[in-house]
């Protein structure tokens, strides 16, 4: 668990302060996973299918998603401003628990970091409803496949299908849930530290 802390801290710091890196490995790392899914279920729907058409479909779709990926986390990043680079990744984490949970706590610098990182959440396009939607049509989407994967009796594919649209519908609930919280915990922490200094 200490290891695992130590690496979250570490690639939160590196995502602050890397953005564009951080960027370019997340949506290379998608491309790729969004590329083999691809390429496996066009193999699977036709066995007779030659290998230029699954190479075109898996580059397609995968570029297609990372480019998708690199530009809407850009634009999330483009107003977050590197922290200084001797700033500790167990005060980061100490920071960003103090904004989720809304209220400052006794160490003034890590208050200060809240604040901070705060208003730096504050500061990022929402796109609610455009998220909403893309994750309400992937869940019908994906349930659709589901129900037809199962009068087709392939069980494996099935289960794969049922996973990914489960996870559409959290996101479309639980996620967006948890990102509102996030949001009015930050407020109010902003809230109550402009109160403190009044």
């Amino acid at each position: 668990m200490v290891v695992s802390r130590y690496v979250l801290e570490r690639l939160q710091l590196y995502a602050q302060n890397s953005p564009k890196r951080h960027v370019a490995v997340g949506g290379a790392i998608g491309g790729l996973l969004v590329a083999a899914i691809l390429a496996l279920s066009a193999v699977r729907r036709s066995e007779s299918v030659s290998w230029p058409v699954v190479v075109a479909v898996a580059v397609i779709g995968g570029g297609t998603w990372a480019a998708v990926m690199v530009v809407f986390v850009v634009r999330l990043q483009r107003r977050m401003k590197p922290l200084p680079s001797d700033t500790d990744p167990a005060r980061v984490r100490a920071a960003r628990r103090l904004m989720r949970n809304g209220e400052l706590g006794p160490d003034p610098e890590t208050n200060a970091l809240a604040v901070r990182l705060a208003g730096q959440l504050q500061s990022l396009p929402r796109w609610k409803k455009l998220t909403s939607t893309v994750f309400l049509l992937a869940t019908a989407l994906g349930a659709l496949v589901t129900v037809q994967e199962i009068r087709d009796g392939e069980v494996g594919t099935s289960i794969f299908y049922g996973a990914c649209t489960l996870f559409f519908l959290l996101m479309l609930t639980v996620g967006q849930a948890r990102l509102d919280r996030r949001y009015r915990n930050a407020a109010k922490l902003r809230q109550t530290a402009e109160q403190r200094l009044t």
